[in-house]
């Protein structure tokens, strides 16, 4: 993997409570998991406010809910289905990587150490143009062994490699949103400090989530994660501005968590399949793409893998 990559790495993210599937709510949503006492003592400025997100340490107040309906405009608004638009303040606080590097909302980009320890598993590619969708599918994992307040996300997702500003995202979670259980949502993070999600939904181990983020017309993205196992359930929906990114770094998959001590937090001996995994640059799919895989630097990534089984296909193991 190249300097590029681990100068940019940029984590996962989520919110708190057992809300029930489709519950969404306008503005900042304070169902994420708040950080434990243990974070806030490792972590210098991290505070009892400030939650869990796949991309790190977000006061609460900084967490943007969207509503399946809304669109998220480049400016940091949220539009209406009937073309009002609903102000949203911008976030006055820091956030933090999960290595503890503090991130200022006033950087208006997201700044990353040479070695971002964040994820503990990264498979991903850089392609010679931006993407204009990417698909994957994954399992839902068993439960874990041992449940410890530990979050987990695995996803995949898109980036501009050379000027990283956001991050688009389709997230399976495990207590995401304070709950021990298996949660999917759709995330962009993290322009001028301020993380936006939309609707969460419950889901089940064994569960198959397809996550697919498309290009719709100008700037404009949809990202949805839908269970196919239960189609009665509502999709997990976030319709984005892109930013004027060029989406070239492509992540088939990756994982990050938080809380974990011990190997027997993880998921059960099986791995995370992500399958039918499939970029596509101006409409056509990328054929036989060159995966790498980068693995975290924190302690507990011993207790994980990641496996190249094709080209479309690749498992996280615990």
């Amino acid at each position: 993997m190249n300097a590029r990559i681990k100068a940019t790495l940029v984590g996962g993210l989520v919110w708190i409570g057992a809300l029930a599937a489709g519950n969404a709510m306008a503005g900042p949503d304070p169902g994420l998991t708040r950080v434990s006492r243990d974070e806030i003592a490792q972590v210098r400025g991290l505070t009892a406010d400030y939650v869990r997100t796949p991309n790190g340490y977000f006061h609460a107040s900084c967490v943007q809910h969207i509503q399946p309906g809304e669109q998220l405009r480049r400016d940091g608004n949220i539009e209406r289905s009937d073309g009002t638009v609903r102000q949203v303040a911008g976030c006055a606080y820091p956030h933090f990587l999960r290595s503890g590097l503090r991130v200022e909302a006033s950087d208006g980009a997201i700044h990353l150490p040479t070695t971002y320890n964040g994820y503990l598993q990264l498979v991903s590619t850089t392609l010679a143009t931006g993407s204009n969708r990417l698909l994957a599918h994954m399992t839902v994992p068993a439960n874990p062994k041992v449940q410890l307040d530990q979050t987990l996300y695995l996803f995949p997702g898109l980036e501009d490699g050379s000027n990283v500003v956001t991050i688009l995202q389709p997230v399976l979670g495990w207590n995401g949103y304070g709950a021990n259980n298996w949660t999917i949502a759709s995330w962009n993070c993290c322009k001028d400090g301020t993380i936006y999600v939309g609707n969460n939904v419950v889901v089940q181990p064994g569960d198959l989530i397809v996550g697919n983020m498309v290009h719709n017309a100008g700037q404009n993205w949809t990202i949805t994660a839908i269970d196919r196992t239960r189609p009665t359930l509502p999709a997990a929906t976030l319709r984005t501005s892109s930013y004027g990114q060029v989406f070239n770094w492509v992540f088939a998959a990756a994982l990050e968590t938080y809380g974990v001590r011990v190997c027997g937090q993880f998921p059960g001996n099986s791995p995370t399949r992500f399958t039918s995994i499939q970029a596509y640059v101006g409409g056509a799919p990328v054929n036989n793409p060159v995966w790498g895989i980068q693995p975290g630097t924190d302690p507990m990534t011993r207790c994980t893998g990641a496996q190249i089984v094709g080209p479309k296909v690749v498992n996280i193991t615990y």
